[in-house]
């Protein structure tokens, strides 16, 4: 990311700000499951490694763009 118009704070997507809204916090990172499933080293290695072997024709991208992905899949609100 090289300017503030490649940035997004995930509180403008609407699925995450209901996940907040759901669980009473003001950001994603004060949820659990953001703790076990964002900043768990296995589970971003495993997440990397399935979007890997299901969409190959679309990497290389971003790692936090696939663990971002993982996360919202993870809560399909």
């Amino acid at each position: 990311m090289t300017d503030a118009t490649e940035r997004r704070c995930c509180a403008s997507i609407r699925k995450v700000l209901n996940v907040c809204e759901s669980s009473g916090v003001a950001c994603i990172t004060q949820l659990h499951e953001f703790h076990v499933n964002c900043l768990n080293l296995s589970v971003i290695q495993l997440a990397f490694y399935e979007q890997h072997e299901n969409y190959q024709h679309q990497l290389p991208k971003p790692i936090h763009e696939l663990v971002t992905l993982f996360w919202l899949s993870f809560f399909d609100y």
